[in-house]
């Protein structure tokens, strides 16, 4: 699904896909999680409220929210025009995500489930599929060294959903993420 279909999809009440997360076997802190499905259509939301895109023509008005009014009228971020109907944006704030969380024991349990969710949908390759797969030393430090390669801001296993843009994949010429095209091994 698409950005722009999902924000249509969420302004007309429809369903989404469900988010997948685990509870963190890496990180200390209470009520941390990992990621397994759902990191882009997380971004899309972010992003469309951010003003990164507009849909029909009409951008996320930030007066909707306190925070993003104040940071509006101090001049810190800019209100893109034409703005989305009021009772749009708060029904988009309104909306209920589905998200489900599982606590799996071990790492493995992690890697499969996520290699689960991933076989059989379009998002991975079969490539991808494999290194998912893959859980030796020897593939954990190439996957380290690989990041460097990349560009992209995930230097660690763990990174801040605020960054998740940095390493959103997108093969759509935006000004942020990781452009497919220009991945060293697609050129």
């Amino acid at each position: 699904m698409g950005k722009l279909k999902l924000i249509d999809s969420i302004l007309k009440g429809f369903p989404i896909p469900m988010i997948i997360t685990t509870k963190s076997l890496q990180e200390k802190s209470e009520g941390a999680v990992e990621i397994l499905d759902g990191l882009q259509r997380l971004n899309a939301i972010v992003t469309f409220i951010e003003g990164e895109f507009h849909v029909g023509g009409k951008y996320f008005d930030l007066s909707t929210v306190a925070q993003t009014k104040i940071l509006v009228d101090e001049g810190k971020v800019e209100q893109k025009k034409p703005t989305l109907e009021k009772d749009l944006c708060i029904k988009m704030l309104d909306y209920t995500i589905p998200f489900s969380t599982c606590a799996p024991n071990q790492q493995e349990e992690v890697d499969e489930t996520f290699r689960r969710i991933n076989t059989a949908g379009k998002t991975l390759s079969l490539h991808e599929v494999r290194q998912a797969g893959c859980l030796s030393p020897f593939a954990s430090l190439v996957n380290k060294c690989a990041v460097y390669v990349r560009g992209d801001s995930s230097h660690s296993s763990i990174l801040d959903l605020s960054k998740m843009k940095e390493i959103s994949l997108s093969n759509c010429g935006l000004p942020y993420g990781v452009d497919t095209r220009n991945i060293f091994w697609t050129r």
